[in-house]
């Protein structure tokens, strides 16, 4: 799927029409985690059987997921007999964990594509301090405001 579009000059239709594919499903909710996430952690034991499809998970994945979101940090935390866990850090500190004990690895996709839904419904952290305490209906701050408040 695709859209398909043509650009226009002064209002007149150019002959060159463009098509832009999207990505599929898979790839789009992949190349948002860091939008959505601040943190991913991912805890498991190297050997035990219940964490299995998280080491195959870990394996087939981190390279892919990492290309896509570089800055995202993603904690990778091995032990013995250690109980699978992902763990999502969102702004502010909320975070969200998730048992993975014998689950597949398509499971564990599963729940870590969940994990970046999560975030897409979370309160995010702006760029400026003073925002925190602006109401959601205010679209202006007047800078008498801020620097009365010592931002």
């Amino acid at each position: 799927g695709g859209l398909v579009f043509c650009i226009r000059d002064r209002g007149v239709s150019c002959p060159f029409v463009f098509s832009i594919h999207t990505q599929t499903k898979k790839m789009s909710w992949r190349a948002r985690l860091s939008t959505n996430l601040r943190e991913l952690r991912f805890l498991f034991s190297e050997s035990a059987k219940h964490s299995e499809g998280t080491r195959r998970f870990v394996e087939n994945n981190y390279s892919e997921l990492k290309a896509l979101n570089p800055k995202l940090p993603f904690l990778i935390r091995t032990g013995t007999e250690t109980r699978p866990i992902v763990v999502a850090r969102y702004d502010y500190g909320a975070e969200k964990l998730f048992n993975l004990d014998d689950l597949s690895e398509q499971e564990v996709t599963e729940k870590v594509r969940e994990l970046a839904f999560i975030g897409t419904q979370t309160l995010k952290a702006t760029a400026f301090p003073w925002q925190e305490s602006v109401p959601q209906d205010v679209d202006v701050v007047d800078y008498k405001d801020v620097s009365q408040r010592g931002w």
